[in-house]
């Protein structure tokens, strides 16, 4: 069912969405293979061996992988340029903003940054140029995977920079605290003079100064 399916599948492709990325002289031979198979399928091919019908399968997706592999990447590489376009406007206004969020920024990192922003931008460029001169019917000289690093690799080294957090504000140290004053003596009340002088010595006995005969 699979390698029926496939052949079905695939000759409609040739003649639709892949048209544009196969020549004719990919396709001939291919529609051809199709066809035969096909005949092959719904007479010899009815009652064989589990791996006859994979080897046949894999006759037809070998000879049509480079066909849709370049519509895959005719497919991925709008979004793979945007991202990257983005990705360089945003650490161009990074570079050029005199926004206060990024005063802390030392001048040598958005220097780092500008140097990066001007490289992939030449990079891209050219990448450009490249594909545009490609016919769509010849492997893309450019991956969208390699569009795809390229703006993972300007994110890994603008993004930290651009991230980088302000300094924690410097806490001066308090002054320390002056000794606490000796306590002064609390004045004494009033009546407290008595307690404060010696007692008086007790009066002699009686009789103590009296002559003994």
């Amino acid at each position: 069912n699979q390698l029926e399916e496939t052949i079905y599948s695939m000759r409609d492709k040739l003649s639709t969405s892949l048209s544009a990325f196969s020549t004719e002289d990919e396709k001939s031979p291919l529609m051809a293979l199709l066809t035969s198979l096909e005949d092959w399928l719904y007479e010899d091919g009815m009652d064989v061996e589990k791996s006859v019908y994979d080897a046949k399968y894999a006759e037809i997706m070998d000879k049509c992988g480079p066909i849709e592999a370049r519509a895959r990447e005719a497919d991925l590489r709008p979004d793979a340029i945007g991202e990257l376009r983005k990705a360089l406007a945003r650490f161009s206004e990074f570079v050029g903003s005199s926004d206060e969020a990024y005063a802390h920024i030392e001048a040598d990192d958005k220097a780092k940054v500008a140097a990066e922003v001007e490289a992939a931008t030449a990079w891209l460029s050219e990448a450009e140029a490249k594909l545009a001169a490609s016919p769509a019917t010849a492997d893309a000289p450019i991956k969208s995977a390699e569009i795809t690093a390229k703006a993972s690799a300007l994110e890994g080294v603008c993004n930290p920079i651009m991230r980088k957090p302000k300094p924690a504000p410097k806490v001066e140290a308090a002054p320390p605290s002056p000794a606490p004053a000796e306590a002064e003596p609390a004045p004494a009340a009033e009546g407290d003079d008595a307690a404060a002088e010696p007692a008086a010595a007790p009066p002699p006995p009686a009789g103590a100064d009296m002559d003994v005969d």
